[in-house]
């Protein structure tokens, strides 16, 4: 069992990092940013983000399946959304 936080590899992102930062859409532009993370309890795997201040009113989720990158600089969806009206549909 690793004791230390320096023991954590590299590659490796803690959860908190991310919770702020953009989301970018597969043009690169910012449609927002990354309210919570969320992460399957039993598997430990990120099953999606939420978003917030965005083009987009109110907080919605993203399944992981539409994310491309998730780091410390924050998340790249594999594609825009269309409208914020079209949102809930495309990333439900």
């Amino acid at each position: 069992m690793r004791k230390n936080k320096e023991d954590v590899p590299e590659e490796f992102v803690a959860a908190h990092d991310i919770e702020g930062k953009q989301i970018i859409d597969d043009s690169g532009k910012a449609i927002g940013k990354v309210e919570s993370i969320y992460i399957d309890p039993l598997t430990f795997n990120v099953k999606g983000v939420s978003i917030h201040n965005g083009s987009f009113k109110g907080s919605h989720f993203i399944d992981s399946s539409h994310i491309s990158t998730l780091s410390e600089e924050g998340v790249v969806l594999l594609a825009a959304p269309i409208d914020a009206q079209h949102f809930e549909e495309l990333y439900e």
